[in-house]
């Protein structure tokens, strides 16, 4: 985890409810859907804010994991 541009060094699983609850607790991220931020992660060059429903799914590319869309 590179959050807030300083490794935690924790391991993160792959799923989006392990993301989330790895960010609430080690990190203070709340999980408020209508919410929108900026993300923190080292190496992130999102200019925009990030809404927090797209969350999970935005971590989960930094950390290099791909998905596909279930109707393609």
């Amino acid at each position: 985890c590179a959050w807030d541009h300083s490794p935690c060094e924790m391991f993160i699983e792959g799923t989006p409810r392990e993301i989330l609850s790895h960010f609430r607790r080690r990190h203070g991220v709340v999980h408020n859907v209508n919410e929108k931020f900026q993300c923190r992660w080292g190496s992130c060059s999102m200019d925009g804010p990030l809404k927090m429903g797209s969350f999970a799914r935005h971590i989960m590319r930094h950390l290099g994991i791909q998905f596909r869309c279930s109707r393609c």
